[in-house]
């Protein structure tokens, strides 16, 4: 297996790992699961997927089978743990955060969650879990985007119309918006916080609770952020409808 580039550990989620395979903490989970979900990276075995085509790398990711025939993504810590898995022994690696792998859960339905270290803590996220943890965190995120805009008007984040214009990326997130039948419209603001610059896309949707598309989303618009980080919410309160008030969405159902 070939060693990633970029270094990952995770000691503290592995100490709190191990002291829950011994005994039960509900506070202590929540932590662990708050963890995984905000500040974690894990590595995983891969390797290259048939359809890859140069200069966009895909990668087939392997799963384990439990006694019952449920599938997981087994996802690991740091290289200690990832050096246990031995099923390919020519396999590479990669390096992804929890939203990476709440998309890979949404998108296989065969797939029933993740399991941390199988062969250390065999910590197990099942579907409902994932999804659950990737619903909180757009939910925290859009109250701290609004705690934010509460802030007095000249130390707070500003919304404006990004210069230049990013068509690529507006292009990747329509064209795929143009598949789903629930979004009716959206639009794009760049938000300016102190030090901090994002893009900010509103959505509006059928299904109010459109956070399992989030994921989609985000997934069309990588190849072309650059570096920048991408936040975003639902149309459907005073703060959202202030965001776009007087800017033409970029999406809009035929």
């Amino acid at each position: 297996m070939s060693k990633p580039k970029t270094i990952v550990t995770n000691p503290e989620l592995k100490q709190m790992l191990a002291t829950l395979r011994f005994r039960e903490d509900a506070d202590l989970q929540q932590k662990a699961l708050d963890h995984i979900a905000n500040q974690a990276h894990f590595l995983s075995a891969v390797h290259p997927a048939k359809d890859s085509q140069p200069g966009e790398q895909k990668y087939d990711f392997p799963v384990l089978t439990t006694g019952k025939g449920n599938l997981f993504y087994p996802i690991f810590t740091d290289l200690d743990e990832l050096s246990k898995w031995t099923e390919e022994k020519d396999s590479g690696s990669v390096v992804l955060d929890f939203d990476s792998y709440a998309e890979m859960v949404a998108q296989d339905s065969r797939v029933q969650g993740l399991v941390v270290d199988p062969y250390g803590a065999n910590f197990i996220l099942d579907r409902d879990m994932v999804n659950y943890l990737q619903v909180q965190k757009a939910f925290v995120g859009k109250l701290a985007i609004e705690q934010m805009f509460q802030q007095k008007e000249d130390a707070g984040p500003q919304l404006r119309t990004p210069e230049p214009y990013p068509t690529a990326l507006v292009q990747a997130m329509a064209d795929y918006m143009a598949t789903n039948d629930s979004i009716r419209r959206a639009w794009l603001r760049l938000m300016e916080n102190e030090d901090e610059t994002s893009y900010l896309v509103i959505i509006d949707a059928e299904d109010t609770d459109t956070h399992g598309d989030f994921g989609e989303v985000s997934s069309a618009a990588m190849p072309h952020l650059q570096d920048m980080y991408l936040d975003l919410i639902t149309l459907e309160d005073e703060f959202s409808r202030s965001a776009v008030e007087g800017v033409e969405p970029f999406y809009t159902k035929a």
